[in-house]
Formats: C-alpha cells, structure tokens, sequence
C-alpha cells in the first residue's frame, strides 16, 4: 500500500505541474483508498466527503466517467463509515452506472463490491436482498471478480435463512476463483465470509479456523483495517468458545485498527470488549462498554450490527441481575432480526428472550 501511494503521489505532482486537472482528481481519488487501508485514521469522514464533492464537480464537466465512478465509490466508503447502509446503496449504484458507461470493468468490480456489502449489512431484507442479488448475477455465464462480492452476501443471506451447506458451497465457488486468479483481497473476503457463516451456523471453533487463516493473509498483505475487522469476527468465535483472554487481545486489535470516525468499528470493538468484561464478571464495564455501542449505532441503519450489539447488552445486563432491562434488550434485537429477516439469529434472540423473560 506505501509503494502504491507513493506511485499516486508522484502522479499527482506531475499532473500539477502540467495543468492535468482529470489526472490530479484521478490521483487524488485514489489515494483516499491506499492512505486510509495502510492507516484507517489518514482521512476523516468529513475529509472524504469533501474530496468526493469536489471531485465530482470538477470531473462531471471533464465528462470523465471514470473518475466519477472512483468519485462515487470514495461517498460509498463515506457513507460505510457513518453507518448509513442505505445510502452507501445509493452511492455505489451511482459507480456502477458510470463504470458502466466507461466500460472500465475494474470500477465496475468495485461497485458491485460495495453494493452487496450495502444490502447485506443495511435494512434490505433478506428475501428482497436474495432476488436483488440474483437479479445482479442474472445472465452470468462466468463468474468475475465483481460477481464474487454479489456471491458472497447471497451466500450469507442463505445462511441466515438456515441454509448454511448452500451458503458454505457458494462461498467456496467464490473463494476457489479467487485462489485461481491470485487476488489476495476478495480472497481474503471469502475467508471471512465463511467465519462469518460458521458463526452463524453455531460453530465457533470452524470460524476460528478459517478466521485465523485469512488473518495470516490480511497480515501479510497490509491491510491494516481489514485485519482489525477480522480480529473483531475472530475474537466473537473465541469468546464463544470461553477464551476471554485470547479475544481480549484480539478486541485490542480491533480497537487499535478501527477508524475514529466509523461509527460501525468503534461500536463493534466497544460490544466486544464489553462481552469480555461480562464474561469475568465486571458487569458495570460491559454495561458501560456496550451501552455507548448501542448509542453509537443509534442513527445508523445497519440492522444486524445493532441488533448483535442489543444481545451483548442483554447478556451484560443479564450478568448484573437485571433482568427485566435484559429482556427488553433482547426482545428488540429480535425485532431488528425480524425486520432484516434474519430467521436464524431472530430464534437465538427470542430464545434469549424467553429465557429471561421466564426469570422477571
């Protein structure tokens, strides 16, 4: 990621010095992506958000659809930051567009990335999100790159149907392409999204293993913040495998790697952290901890996020004896589960809430 940035920064200084305005704001765009993955605190939101605006004036006289796409793709990551999944939809259709009419397949790969994480993380419910991404893949008679993103939260929405052996073999399609054409980054995707479905599916010590692997590779690879987001899917699979001491390290990891400015990574490591608190016994830390999780996502529209974060809270509610507030707790991460159509973890939430229910 150094050598890359360095390579943009020349081509920015060049294009300076011959008036090139299209290659300065290409340059420019561009740099927001190898700065902010070798160290997730280089730019702020606002700082981002500001260069995309920018950017898309100055390029849309220029008529250049390609710098537009990269334009929309940096208020696409914006947006993933603040939490807004709806919004990052919105963003990333606006890539796919121009990459469509610049014909350059590479931002339309980015996209289409972008788009899936969108709908799989925000309000899009499942069954609207399966046939959205079905629509996508329509008509496909071999997968590319871009495709395996659209792949990959289908295979998670799956999953969360209870479909978990189908989600398992999509994923493996995905990651086998992957693996084929030495792509390290969607490679490492695939990785995670297995952690994420062994999760799902109730086996931790699964999810541990191919967690870990793809850590060894975001590791090698330097990609700062994906590692702190693997370090956070890894240490949830070793909580639930009572090793608190190990996931506190990896929670640190996490911590240390999440942008101060996304509301989603600085919730996620604050509920983690608060899990191990309440797993020692320190209720009044993992109340604080999670509380400020919950409050964090509050304006956010990223409904599995917030509703994990309301678990976390119930059990360290749970722990101090509370549990009439533990149930409320739970009681509405089902209804978030619900709404996104998440059948699988909205069981666990209403067997969580019967369960302390029965105590009140």
């Amino acid at each position: 990621m150094a050598d890359a940035d360095a390579v943009l920064a020349q081509a920015l200084e060049a294009a300076r010095a011959v008036g090139d305005t299209r290659t300065q704001w290409r340059a420019r765009i561009d740099r927001v992506f190898t700065q902010t993955e070798a160290d997730p605190a280089a730019l702020s939101v606002s700082d981002q958000a500001r260069l995309a605006r920018e950017a898309r004036q100055a390029l849309e006289p220029l008529g250049d659809e390609r710098g537009l796409a990269r334009a929309w793709l940096v208020a696409a990551s914006v947006e993933d930051r603040r939490g807004q999944a709806a919004k990052k939809e919105q963003a990333a259709e606006q890539t796919l567009r121009y990459a469509r009419r610049c014909g350059i397949y590479r931002e339309q790969a980015w996209g289409l990335w972008f788009l899936a994480e969108a709908i799989l993380t925000g309000p899009t419910p499942v069954a609207a999100g399966i046939a959205r991404c079905e629509q996508l893949l329509h008509g496909q008679d071999e997968l590319r790159v871009g495709d395996i993103g659209v792949l990959g939260t289908l295979a998670l929405f799956r999953a969360m149907q209870g479909h978990f052996e189908r989600g398992r073999q999509m994923i493996a399609q995905g990651r086998e392409l992957m693996e084929s054409l030495g792509h390290t980054n969607p490679l490492v995707a695939t990785m995670c999204w297995r952690g994420e479905l062994e999760l799902l599916a109730g086996d931790p010590a699964a999810a541990e293993a191919v967690l870990s692997e793809a850590r060894h590779h975001a590791a090698v690879s330097g990609m700062r913040e994906t590692s702190a987001t693997i370090a956070a899917l890894l240490a949830r699979a070793l909580l639930w495998q009572g090793r608190d001491t190990e996931a506190e390290g990896l929670v640190d990891v996490a911590r240390v790697g999440a942008p101060p400015d996304s509301r989603p990574a600085q919730a996620r490591w604050r509920a983690l952290l608060a899990a191990v608190h309440a797993a020692r016994g320190q209720t009044g830390d993992a109340i604080a901890l999670v509380a400020h999780a919950d409050r964090l996502l509050h304006p956010t529209d990223l409904l599995p996020l917030r509703a994990d974060v309301l678990i976390d809270l119930a059990s360290a509610l749970a722990a101090r004896g509370d549990t009439a507030k533990a149930a409320r707790a739970a009681e509405h991460a089902l209804t978030l589960y619900t709404e996104k159509g998440n059948i699988v973890a909205a069981q666990r939430a209403r067997n969580t809430w019967a369960a302390l229910s029965a105590r009140t």
